[in-house]
């Protein structure tokens, strides 16, 4: 494989993983526990959401969107260097760009768990038994 094949096939990958990332960041549960649900910006009992007004699960969603979109962005501007210029500075400051974007959502999927979990019910305990409390990555409730 030639090197532009391989920065094609990187750029695509991440153009996809950041779309991915947005539609996760649109569902509302993350943790559940019976009826009781808690995502980054709200918390449910059954159809009754309560949006999170407190400063660390919105600072939460603030960073999870803004490494979403540093990874989309960059991406999308690494196109044009790729396929028309053989200089790889701009697509190595992408890279960069993409890994401080992947670096703060990361730091979000490992904050969801202690915002308030007491809210749901769940101690931490619970959270690690998936009979008690479990993440709902994929939105799929069963009741």
């Amino acid at each position: 494989m030639t090197p532009t094949m391989l920065s094609a096939i990187w750029i695509f990958l991440s153009i996809s993983i950041a779309l991915g990332q947005l539609l996760s960041a649109g569902q509302t549960d993350w943790i559940v526990h019976g009826n009781l649900s808690q995502g980054l910006f709200a918390n449910c009992y059954l159809q009754e959401c309560q949006l999170r007004s407190s400063l660390w699960p919105l600072f939460t969603l603030t960073i999870y969107l803004f490494g979403i979109s540093l990874l989309f962005f960059s991406s999308l501007i690494a196109i044009p260097y790729l396929i028309f210029t053989n200089n790889a500075k701009p697509i190595e400051i992408s890279a960069n760009a993409q890994l401080i974007g992947v670096f703060f959502m990361g730091l979000t999927v490992i904050s969801v768990p202690i915002m308030n979990i007491e809210e749901i019910h769940c101690t931490a305990n619970q959270l690690l038994q998936s009979h008690y409390c479990r993440y709902d990555l994929l939105n799929t409730k069963k009741y």
